[in-house]
């Protein structure tokens, strides 16, 4: 199980990337056509990452856990879309690629 200041620390990236996206939502053009940021979503998604309880979740917990120490991404664990994945490895194997 991760430490309270790893989690801390985890929240607060994620809060940094939040707060990124929000400041360049209005050239959404820079992410991609068709791209939106929602801020009241942006706020229901830290509220729930602030307050989730890992522990209270053995099962999550070591999916999360299993994951981060073979970096692999909840993002294609969860949805089964395999492309996060493969952009990833490509990434971590200098492979040019564009993902």
């Amino acid at each position: 199980m991760r430490s309270g200041t790893e989690t801390r620390d985890k929240i607060s990236t994620v809060q940094n990337y939040v707060d990124a996206m929000q400041r360049i939502s209005g050239c959404s053009r820079a992410i991609r056509d068709g791209w939106s940021f929602n801020k009241n979503r942006a706020a229901r998604f830290l509220h729930c990452l602030r307050t989730f309880d890992v522990a209270g979740s053995p099962e999550f917990a070591e999916i999360v856990n299993w994951a981060s120490d073979h970096e692999q991404s909840l993002q294609w664990i969860f949805t089964g879309n395999i492309d996060e994945m493969i952009c990833q490895l490509t990434r971590q194997a200098n492979v040019k690629h564009e993902c």
